[in-house]
């Protein structure tokens, strides 16, 4: 959007990192990546941290005095990093869920972890703003309940409160389904 608005062809950080062809140590483009892919690493945008100024705006929209002079500033990108920035918290012992239609566990780091633990347990490094990175794992949060009413006859009328209220009333599960289980993240699972 900022390009087209008259500013430079750039990549922002944190919108950069989702394409998991950044190396996030170096905050740069993985020409290994391109390479094993095929792909050609000739002229990949730049990759600049969120708060950059990339130019100023151009076209029939410079013409408009409100916009004339107007610098075009490059904000976080990713919308999970801008809600992790819009976090009030401090310090290095914080820790965040955000919940929606999934949801997201993690905490905010100064440099990516990549141990084996981190692997096996599913965890992701995301750039974050000011060159953090977001050190989360997907959950399934919301998403299976969110499907199954979609499919449930008068899931117009079905309104969540009261279907947690009757499942309080119930009995304790003889087994459980792990919610993570990939097959449950698809759309249609229900049907």
């Amino acid at each position: 959007m900022t390009f087209c608005l008259g500013g430079r062809r750039v990549a922002e950080y944190t919108n950069a990192t989702h394409t998991q062809l950044v190396r996030l140590a170096a905050r740069s483009g993985a020409r290994k990546y391109f390479k094993e892919l095929g792909w050609i690493f000739r002229r990949p945008p730049r990759i600049v941290p969120t708060g950059s100024i990339v130019g100023s705006i151009g076209g029939d929209l410079s013409n408009l005095p409100a916009l004339c002079n107007t610098r075009l500033i490059v904000p976080a990108c990713h919308d999970t990093a801008s809600a992790i920035a819009a976090i009030p918290a401090s310090g290095e012992d914080w820790a965040f869920i955000s919940s929606g239609t999934w949801s997201l566990v993690g905490t905010v780091l100064t440099s990516p972890c990549v141990s084996e633990e981190a692997r096996q347990m599913n965890f992701t490094n995301l750039g974050g703003v000011g060159r953090s990175i977001c050190f989360l794992k997907n959950v399934n949060g919301m998403w299976l309940l969110r499907q199954c009413m979609d499919q449930w006859q008068n899931a117009d009328t079905l309104m969540l409160s009261e279907l947690l209220q009757e499942c309080e009333t119930l009995p304790a599960p003889a087994y459980l389904i792990d919610v993570d289980e990939l097959q449950l993240t698809l759309p249609g699972i229900c049907s």
